[in-house]
């Protein structure tokens, strides 16, 4: 084809690419399609053209060849000429989680974190590779560390706080536990809709923690005492306060 000869000459002349494409596409020539992209990609030196290519090279072999790995290989080519390029981020975070590739997609995550600063974006993607951590890899450890770097930058996500309980206990990281229940009563207890009665339940698991858990009978009576101090007829701290006083012999404070 003449076409095909004037590629040979510019592999990056644009009409020409543009006329063959509708062509290929309309025979369903994909490998001729793929040649010729291929070409176009291996020739430009213009950054965001030559990560548009791979882009599309990544959609031909994900969509019509059912070559997930090479689109995989060609959209990570496009990220790295062009870091954050939007359409081959979100074709990587679709086929690593359809290939369960979960630790290549925590790193794009934490890729797309530095990236993105300090601010909502940045947030998100920590959410979601917490979530990795504790259900798909189930790491929960790691994942205590990115919803600490959630509240790093924004130390009221009450989300983050929540779910840095939940992996923690799941990692037996007691203390962390016992650090997240104290920021959650916190936050409770500056919200004017719930108010100081809200957090009885938060302080007294966190004494529970420190009692059980720790060994930290002090620590457990100091948030005891603290509930005890919002609502004196409390029972649950009552209770604990009583079994607690009761186990270390401390008859003169029953």
């Amino acid at each position: 084809l003449a076409y095909e000869s004037v590629l040979g000459l510019d592999p990056l002349h644009l009409l020409t690419l543009q006329a063959l494409t509708k062509l290929y596409q309309r025979r369903k020539d994909h490998g001729a399609l793929l040649r010729m992209l291929l070409a176009e990609a291996e020739a430009c030196v213009e950054p965001r053209r030559r990560a548009a290519t791979h882009a599309r090279i990544g959609e031909l072999y994900e969509v019509e060849e059912h070559k997930p790995d090479l689109a995989i290989d060609h959209h990570a080519r496009a990220l790295t000429i062009v870091p954050g390029y939007a359409t081959s981020f979100k074709a990587l975070c679709r086929l690593y989680a359809e290939a369960a590739k979960w630790r290549e997609l925590v790193a794009l995550y934490a890729r797309a974190v530095e990236e993105a600063g300090p601010g909502e974006p940045a947030i998100a993607f920590l959410l979601k590779m917490g979530a990795l951590y504790e259900d798909a890899l189930s790491e929960p450890a790691q994942a205590v560390l990115a919803y600490r770097r959630v509240l790093a930058i924004d130390p009221q996500n009450l989300g983050a706080i929540q779910a840095m309980q939940r992996a923690a206990e799941r990692a037996g990281r007691a203390a962390d536990l016992v650090e997240a229940l104290e920021l959650e009563a916190t936050l409770v207890a500056r919200n004017k809709d719930k108010g100081p009665k809200a957090t009885l339940g938060i302080i007294h698991r966190a004494g529970e923690v420190l009692d059980e858990v720790i060994g930290d009978r002090d620590g457990a009576i100091a948030r005891y005492r603290r509930a005890l101090a919002i609502d004196g007829t409390y029972a649950p701290a009552l209770a604990s306060l009583g079994r607690l006083f009761h186990r270390a012999g401390r008859w003169e404070d029953l």
